[in-house]
């Protein structure tokens, strides 16, 4: 038997465990993010998919108010 095998990793008092348990329970921002990006991408294939080009161009139109509001937030003076 070697030493991975002979380790009890399921036990909630072996180290190993505890720290693979804080490493998988806390998310960083980034992959938060990627998940956010991952599902959009994923909304606008099937927009396109149901409904052809039409799909492709709405979301885009849609989105236009929300990026002119980051861009307004981006310039904004926060010191005044």
């Amino acid at each position: 038997m070697s030493f991975i095998q002979s380790q009890d990793f399921t036990n909630p008092n072996h180290i190993l465990y505890n720290e693979f348990a804080a490493a998988k329970a806390e998310k960083s921002d980034a992959s938060k993010l990627l998940s956010v990006m991952g599902i959009f991408a994923m909304l606008w294939a099937a927009s396109i998919a149901t409904f052809g080009v039409i799909g492709l161009y709405l979301p885009a139109v849609a989105l236009v108010p929300v990026i002119f509001v980051v861009l307004i937030m981006i310039t904004w003076d926060k010191e005044a």
